[in-house]
């Protein structure tokens, strides 16, 4: 053999780091896998807090308003018929010939739901809903309003605690986001 004679080159072979990312990057694709419905599960759960903190704060603004104006009766006028009479299985013909008003009174044996009768057909026409109390003291003017405040300030705390949650939660995704980054890359 001479010393000019060429060498070919070897044929390419796979390289350890290559493979050892594809085999991570599969094992981590499964795991991630399993890992979408707990992930679905805490964010609905946290859309939920969101949701009632809402809602609470909105009762809250609803029974102080009532309270210091007085009243012991809300009326909720609109598109309410949709939730109250989604069930009733002789809406199924003629929606509009069967609207009717519906009370609803708190009282201090319970809630009580009954129907109201219509006057005439335009009132029957939108969907009412009487929210009332019969308290019968003297004083619910003021526990109306100390009971809004509370609901108002428990809608502010929920609002709080789920901001809290809703960091504590995004910096364990950017971590758990960094330790997969940090699995795939390979050392050199």
């Amino acid at each position: 053999m001479s010393d000019d004679t060429h060498h070919l080159p070897a044929p390419a072979q796979l390289q350890p780091g290559l493979v050892r990312r594809c085999f991570t990057a599969l094992g981590l694709l499964v795991f991630n896998i399993f890992l979408i419905i707990p992930t679905l599960v805490v964010a609905a759960m946290l859309f939920s807090l969101y949701c009632m903190s809402i809602i609470v704060f909105v009762i809250g603004i609803a029974v102080t308003s009532s309270s210091l104006a007085g009243v012991n009766q809300l009326v909720l006028d609109g598109p309410v018929r949709q939730v109250i009479l989604q069930n009733d299985p002789s809406l199924s013909d003629e929606p509009e010939k069967h609207r009717r008003r519906l009370r609803i009174e708190i009282q201090s044996s319970g809630l009580q739901i009954s129907p109201e009768p219509d006057e005439s057909d335009d009132v029957a026409s939108h969907a009412i809903v009487s929210i009332g109390r019969d308290d019968g003291a003297s004083d619910s003017r003021a526990k109306g309003v100390f009971k809004g405040c509370g609901f108002i300030f428990g809608g502010i705390a929920l609002v709080l605690l789920s901001m809290v949650i809703t960091r504590f939660t995004w910096i364990g995704f950017k971590r758990y986001l960094r330790m997969n980054l940090n699995l795939l890359r390979t050392p050199e």
